[in-house]
């Protein structure tokens, strides 16, 4: 262990994170209070960051970033501006980033680009706090929403690390309130989530109120039907007490007729949700089913029906449109638009090389390195911080290998980055910002308040 074999102590990995992350420093000769030693064994072995983003496309409300992993694949981040200038000229409101999980995804949504792609890799929880600090670069970051490219919940084990990094004081600090993991319906993630990470918001990507007209839009919800879904979110409330976002994309002849709404209204009453219709996006995914998206008057209607039925509180199902959604499509940023299809022919060339390269050799071995985890591993242990393995896994081994289509399994409280898959020196670099946060996490209260987008 890194750290502890040299006499320094667990505390300054927190030092490390806080100056990276929160203060900008990007020579670790700089950081103030941390020993000379510490330094030196970083500058050899670590970096502060293992991504870099390659294209910005900016827009009227935000930007899409085209984001570099060290082994050459390429992903897609969101940023969405909701501020408004007040009356003297100064931007008021809160920056949302939208973060992604995998490369590619495998649950092959008919209305989703993403899912065009397949699942080409998961990304680590180094790979998902790094886009959210490259954004906050850019904006000053509030929310963060796990609803970009791939389905978090099929990688929850970096996504529960992740999660503890956003929070930490010493990370990005944000709330739980701010946090919204997005899945298509993971069972026994969402109940690991609900144990791991009772603050965050979940987000169900129902699109639909019947398993019939479900599977049309969502292939792998033959794996869980709507009835067990329902017993899932129930368990995940009676747990957290936390509003559960139901998100709807209302796709013209399809789902969006008076009947689903009744039947959607029918599903969720009684239940402490929040319902959120969004305007379906072109995407060449859809154009294969005709899919296009209703006229305004037909997404109200929809609306109206679903607003006479009753939530937990005997009050009126809170329902909304997410108008904004259609502001991302200009730079096809927008919901389930996202397929890296606006990158240059140069980085899709070098897209197209990464992914044979992976499938040929199983995203390859990584080779020896001193990652950043192994400088908390032995006070993970010492403090009982020991993650629920994944089979097959090897969570203290220093030769792993990142993987693709893993289950969903999860992670303890505490237990931040204590088996991020390992990178070589050589090939792919470690990132300072994998798992510094384990040696001192204990056990995290969410807040309840619920912030939506």
């Amino acid at each position: 262990n890194l750290f502890h074999e040299n006499g320094i102590k667990d505390m300054h990995c927190q030092l490390v994170w806080k100056h990276i992350i929160q203060k900008k420093v990007k020579d670790f000769s700089t950081i103030p209070l941390l020993p000379k030693l510490a330094s030196r064994l970083l500058e050899q072995d670590f970096v502060p960051l293992t991504s870099e983003v390659v294209e910005e496309h900016p827009g009227s409300s935000g930007c899409k970033l085209v984001v570099k992993l060290q082994d050459g694949l390429l992903i897609e981040t969101v940023l969405i501006d909701h501020r408004k200038e007040n009356s003297m000229g100064e931007k008021v409101g809160h920056v949302t980033v939208c973060v992604s999980s995998q490369v590619g995804c495998k649950m092959g949504c008919t209305f989703c680009a993403t899912g065009t792609m397949g699942l080409l890799a998961n990304l680590t929880a180094a790979e998902i706090l790094e886009q959210v600090f490259h954004a906050a670069q850019r904006y000053p970051v509030r929310n963060v929403v796990f609803m970009g490219m791939g389905e978090p919940m099929d990688n929850y084990e970096a996504v529960a690390q992740s999660l503890k990094g956003m929070n930490a004081t010493y990370g990005f600090n944000l709330s739980w309130s701010h946090i919204t993991v997005s899945t298509v319906g993971v069972v026994d993630a969402i109940r690991n989530l609900a144990h791991d990470c009772p603050g965050v918001n979940l987000a169900l990507s129902l699109h639909a109120p019947t398993q019939e007209v479900r599977k049309q839009i969502v292939p792998s919800s033959s794996q869980y039907p709507i009835e067990v879904l329902m017993e899932a979110l129930d368990y995940h409330y009676d747990l957290t007490k936390k509003m559960v976002m139901i998100e709807y994309i209302v796709i013209k002849g399809v789902n969006e007729t008076v009947e689903l709404a009744e039947a959607l209204g029918e599903l969720m009453n009684g239940r402490n949700v929040h319902i959120n219709l969004i305007p379906y996006n072109t995407t060449e995914a859809g154009d294969r089913f005709d899919f296009r998206c209703p006229e305004n008057k037909e997404i109200l209607a929809f609306k109206s029906v679903l607003e006479k039925f009753k939530n937990h509180n005997n009050d009126p199902l809170p329902v909304f449109v997410r108008w904004s959604t259609t502001k991302g499509r200009e730079v096809e940023g927008a919901c389930g638009q996202l397929a890296l299809k606006n990158i240059t022919s140069s980085l899709e060339t070098r897209q197209a090389k990464a992914i044979d390269r992976g499938r040929k050799k199983n995203r390859r071995a990584i080779q020896k390195a001193q990652d950043i985890e192994d400088l908390c591993s032995n006070s993970a242990d010492k403090h009982n911080l020991n993650k629920r393995a994944e089979p097959g896994s090897e969570l203290a081994g220093k030769h792993s290998s990142r993987k693709t289509g893993t289950t969903a399994n999860s992670v303890e409280p505490a237990a931040l980055g204590s088996s991020v898959n390992l990178r070589s020196k050589v090939h792919c670099h470690t990132s300072t910002l994998c798992s510094l946060a384990a040696v001192a996490i204990g056990v995290v209260v969410g807040l309840s308040i619920n912030v939506w987008l």
